[in-house]
């Protein structure tokens, strides 16, 4: 039994073929690895305090700090500039609504972040064990875009424009699309999988990184 969610909550979808299970035994480190919260840390890192009050002494230098700083505001005017979209059927409509790049930024650098460690521990994978079972659907595509491919499943979904005015106001989590293709962008492994021309949207003249 696969779970899907999506929107309205959680869809099970039975299976008999026992390649499904394997492929998503195989693509779960894509999505344990967004639990994983490693870089949001360091933004909670300049509210500095113990048992004790406010610490003495950062454990992180100024000059690591200001370079945080510099390169998570990336994130943020990147994630504030980028349109919000909607998808009405096969019609996709430009908004004039914005993304909180501020609001959603722990959770962008944790996305990010969580991607690019799931991407080193595939690839190691891959060296230990070698290529995985996919569906026929998948057999035309290379490991490096079913690995990219699987991660972007996860957050396959659409909102109507109130759910999407909803999140915007309330959520610390950007919408999906953003979740994807702000994600991707950053990360040259996927242009380079899908031969994304160079200065287009999901491969783009300047990236945000935080390394």
């Amino acid at each position: 039994m696969i779970k899907h969610k999506g929107i309205s909550g959680v869809k099970e979808t039975s299976s008999t073929d026992g390649r499904v299970d394997k492929v998503a035994d195989s693509q779960s480190i894509v999505i344990m690895a967004r639990l994983v919260r490693i870089l949001s840390m360091v933004e909670e890192s300049k509210h500095c305090e113990n048992m004790q009050g406010p610490c003495k002494k950062r454990w992180l230098s100024e000059e690591w700090q200001k370079n945080f700083e510099e390169r998570a505001m990336c994130f943020v005017e990147q994630y504030t500039s980028t349109p919000v979209l909607l998808y009405m059927g096969k019609k996709i409509l430009k908004t004039n609504l914005t993304n909180n790049g501020t609001y959603t930024l722990n959770e962008n650098i944790a996305d990010y972040g969580g991607v690019q460690l799931a991407l080193k521990a595939w690839r190691n994978h891959q060296i230990t064990h070698g290529s995985e079972p996919r569906f026929d659907a998948m057999q035309d595509f290379s490991n490096e875009q079913a690995f990219f491919i699987g991660y972007a499943t996860h957050w396959c979904g659409r909102y109507s424009l109130d759910q999407t005015i909803y999140r915007l106001r309330t959520d610390e989590h950007s919408l999906y699309n953003f979740r994807v293709n702000s994600v991707l962008a950053n990360i040259p492994e996927f242009a380079e999988a899908f031969h994304c021309a160079p200065g287009t949207h999901m491969n783009p003249k300047k990236r945000c990184s935080m390394y």
